[in-house]
């Protein structure tokens, strides 16, 4: 994309080609909005996600790979989500080089953090052009906060900041959309409410609800994603040349956000394809929603850079794009009749938000951690005789002593041992199981299995560690457990080295 680019001064430097990284920093976030499939998988609690910002080698290698490829007519804008980005250990050291070098950076953040948390400052004291805009989204959590909110929107735009305030257009939310509009009139923010995206929305937008939202906007994006996007068969457009999506957990670039393949490069490798020419859509069948890729005139036919940089500087009123939309129609660009979006859609639409504890529930299963402690009244215990453990192969050995050793079978998944369940609480009692175990050797896998033998109610992992652990496992279906397994989950297939000090039966509140 050939552009004026501002200068480091703010003037104007013809002839400059910009090129555009979406560059996805991790997953962790402040928030856990019901409409974000980060918080539905529990992946917005990962914190080992931001480790690797704290080596200066992981910075050296991201700075220098777009430092490399930037010269007085070549530049880059960074637009960083993530999860929140403002959260990212050393934000300031990954940056300033880029931005110093005349590159320049766009945010999305939630805005869920101090006034003094260095992501804030950080931002305060880079205000544009160094900083392109901010996206500033807020969301229900937001919402308990709003004065705090909106009082560090007011201090961003006095620092100079281009802001817009996404509000992300969950049913239940429109009600505000007139008042959240008049609020940023008078701070002279854009107020940019969006399309909720689940595998039920946008289609389940009543007529009127769509009315009511689209009254608000004043973008094309806006409208192109309540159309469900743009429908990718046959579409062509200029990812993988003047824009690319970085992923820093695994430094793998894709032509954009919304597809996975091909991979034109990897920044951990400082290995980086462009294409010459605008191109296919490489995943034909999924809609195109991201509305970076429309702001940013990445799609033929549904640019409007322009429009986007009149809305950043400050509050935009509503407009009509019903003669963009025919005119674009007309022209061949079609909305996308798929459901499938290529980027994150919730499976539950219901939610706003949830708890501190669903979201830790959803991360322990999600990445099969065990759960290791229990926030419920215990109304009784039953201890579950060891000696009833039986052998579940011939290779596998288990010892007639407290603690119980069990050295499972070579070979991963393969059972070493069963203890037999018969538990039938009342409906209105939850039951789980209490495990002390120490695995000393390879990784132990215990799993709750149903009557059958086809499934897991409930399951855990264990890495050898030589300290004595303790873990719950949750009879979901009390009446239909049939056993306890004991199995060898080395990755390896090596044998594993089990003690079991103790199994107990509680018997808790629901």
């Amino acid at each position: 994309m050939v552009d004026q680019q501002p200068s480091m001064d703010g003037s104007l430097v013809s002839g400059t080609i910009q090129r555009i990284a979406q560059v996805y920093l991790f997953d962790t976030c402040t928030l856990r909005c019901g409409y974000c499939w980060l918080a539905e998988n529990g992946n917005v609690l990962d914190m080992r996600q931001l480790e690797r910002f704290k080596d200066p080698a992981f910075l050296e290698q991201v700075t220098s790979f777009f430092l490399s490829r930037t010269t007085p007519l070549e530049r880059w804008l960074l637009l960083l989500s993530g999860g929140e980005p403002l959260i990212a250990p050393n934000l300031s050291r990954l940056l300033a080089p880029l931005l110093d070098a005349g590159n320049h950076a766009g945010l999305y953040t939630g805005l869920m953090v101090g006034r003094n948390h260095p992501g804030f400052r950080f931002l305060l004291e880079n205000p544009y052009p160094r900083t392109d805009y901010v996206m500033a989204s807020m969301h229900p959590e937001s919402e308990e906060e709003e004065a705090e909110f909106l009082e560090k929107i007011r201090m961003l735009k006095a620092a100079g900041h281009k802001v817009l305030v996404r509000y992300v257009a969950a049913p239940k939310r429109l009600h505000r959309l007139e008042e959240l509009s008049e609020r940023c009139r008078d701070l002279d923010v854009a107020f940019y409410p969006t399309t909720l995206f689940s595998r039920n929305y946008p289609d389940a937008y009543t007529a009127e609800e769509k009315e009511h939202l689209s009254a608000h906007f004043s973008s094309l994006s806006q409208h192109v994603q309540l159309e469900g996007g743009l429908d990718t068969d046959g579409l062509r457009c200029h990812a993988g040349s003047s824009l690319i999506s970085v992923n820093l957990q695994t430094g793998n670039i894709t032509p954009c956000i919304t597809v996975h393949r091909p991979v034109i490069g990897n920044i951990f490798e400082d290995r980086l394809s462009l294409a010459i020419a605008p191109g296919f859509c490489p995943e034909p069948g999924i809609a195109c929603v991201c509305d970076i890729h429309f702001q940013q005139d990445v799609v033929p036919g549904a640019a409007e850079h322009s429009r986007f940089v009149q809305i950043a500087g400050g509050f935009a009123p509503p407009r009509d794009y019903g003669t963009e939309l025919a005119t674009m129609r007309r022209g061949g660009v079609r909305f996308s009749p798929h459901n499938r979006i290529g980027i994150g859609e919730v499976r539950d639409d219901s939610r706003l938000f949830y708890t501190n504890e669903e979201v830790r529930e959803r991360y322990r299963r999600t990445h099969n951690r065990p759960r290791t402690s229990l926030s419920r009244k215990v109304v009784r215990e039953l201890s579950a005789p060891l000696t009833h453990l039986k052998s579940c192969s011939s290779a596998a050995r288990i010892s007639d002593r407290t603690p119980v050793r069990i050295t499972t079978a070579p070979g991963r998944w393969s059972w070493a041992a069963s203890l037999p369940l018969a538990v039938d609480p009342a409906p209105d009692i939850s039951a789980w199981l209490r495990i002390r175990t120490t695995v000393q050797e390879g990784e132990g896998g215990f799993g709750v299995l149903n009557s059958g033998g086809g499934s897991y109610q409930d399951r855990c992992f264990l890495p050898a560690d030589n300290l004595a652990r303790t873990v719950f496992l949750k009879l979901s279906s009390p009446a239909k457990a049939s056993s306890l397994i004991v199995e060898n989950s080395t990755a390896d297939g090596t044998r594993a080295e089990i003690l079991l000090h103790s199994i107990d039966v509680l018997l808790t509140e629901a």
